[in-house]
């Protein structure tokens, strides 16, 4: 399979750009068209198609033919985020963003290494394998794998990230997901039960067991090693995943069965994500 790299333009999300993308894409379907991208989004050529690839590998929008359609998930966050102003939706954006594993295979290679820190070189080195398990071929121009890899470093930590005034920070950023020790170390960070809704970490579930359209039962044990798992998405530990399990059954979500040790999880109809993100802003907004 072939791996095209640097779709990005070298820029990261920027703030403002993926609420711009969706207002102007529901107004008018070739708002981002060659033609008109630039004049109606006010930026180079190269960032209008660094948007057009964010808003693709985040799955919220669709392109062909010079005309754009907002997917299921980006009319959602237009209907009830039009701003982004809640932590859900970025986590929302993560989430579809590093499981594309089409669209944005290096970010979702890097999250599911089996390590908690990790520097720039070391993800040199240990990218290609997880690439390879994918089907991808080998990779030719490593320059092209150090400018997703700067480009991902970029999108989830800032030094800078308390300014305001720092329109080039990257919004997820803001999921401190990592920290940055000395000589250029990168630590992963659980987050806290508070800023990680439960709902996020079902759509994970169901993500990592393929988006199944009927019942499904598994052993939580099994998705330790599955790609994709949320304890690999979410920086979580096992404890922290047990934490969420029985959060979602307490709102009947799931049904978690932990006798004699099996800790099974049984979901008889898995909601689509349009009635999970449509439950959560319910709640909020009551």
């Amino acid at each position: 399979m072939e791996l095209k790299l640097k779709r990005h333009e070298t820029f990261s999300i920027r703030e403002g750009w993926i609420e711009k993308g969706l207002h102007y894409i529901n107004e008018d379907a070739r708002s981002m068209s060659k033609d008109n991208g630039t004049r109606v989004f006010g930026l180079g050529t190269n960032m209008v198609k660094s948007l057009r690839y964010w808003l693709t590998a985040a799955n919220l929008a669709t392109f062909k033919n010079g005309n754009a359609q907002l997917t299921v998930l980006g009319r959602l966050i237009l209907e009830n985020d039009p701003f982004i102003d809640n932590g859900f939706t970025l986590w929302l954006i993560h989430l579809f963003l590093v499981t594309n594993e089409y669209d944005s295979p290096v970010f979702n290679a890097i999250f599911n290494l089996d390590y908690s820190q990790f520097d720039k070189d070391f993800l040199l080195d240990r990218v290609p394998e997880k690439l390879s398990e994918l089907g991808y071929e080998k990779i030719s121009a490593i320059s092209s794998l150090e400018s997703d890899i700067s480009v991902f470093l970029k999108s989830y930590y800032s030094d800078d990230l308390s300014n305001p005034e720092n329109n080039m920070n990257c919004p997820l950023a803001k999921l401190n997901l990592f920290t940055r020790e000395e000589r250029g170390i990168y630590v992963r960070k659980m987050p806290a039960f508070g800023k990680l809704d439960y709902k996020i970490i079902y759509l994970a579930l169901l993500i990592c067991m393929d988006c199944p359209k009927g019942s499904i039962s598994f052993n939580v044990e099994d998705i330790y090693s599955m790609r994709n798992n949320p304890i690999k998405i979410f920086n979580l530990t096992k404890s922290s995943l047990f934490h969420y399990l029985e959060e979602m059954q307490r709102n009947n979500y799931i049904k978690f069965n932990k006798t004699a040790g099996l800790n099974v999880v049984f979901i008889e109809a898995p909601k689509s994500i349009d009635e999970v993100v449509r439950d959560y802003f319910h709640e909020v907004n009551q």
